[in-house]
């Protein structure tokens, strides 16, 4: 998390894996309005990885390591 301005924004990536190199991808920089607490934290990376990274949220606990 960093804030800026007095806001606070997290920056959500990802790694892909190819010929065993890792490959960091910024999916996005979301900003948190309601508070850094877990529960709202979990909720602003499930949101981010339904709406910008086309998944469904049954299938995001699948998906995940």
């Amino acid at each position: 998390m960093t804030s800026v301005d007095n806001q606070s924004w997290v920056s959500i990536h990802g790694y892909v894996v190819k010929d065993w190199c890792e490959i960091p991808i910024l999916l996005t920089t979301e900003r948190v309005v309601d508070g850094s607490n877990l529960y709202n934290l979990t909720d602003v990376l499930i949101n981010s990885l339904v709406i910008n990274g086309g998944l469904f949220q049954d299938n995001i606990a699948n998906r995940l390591i």
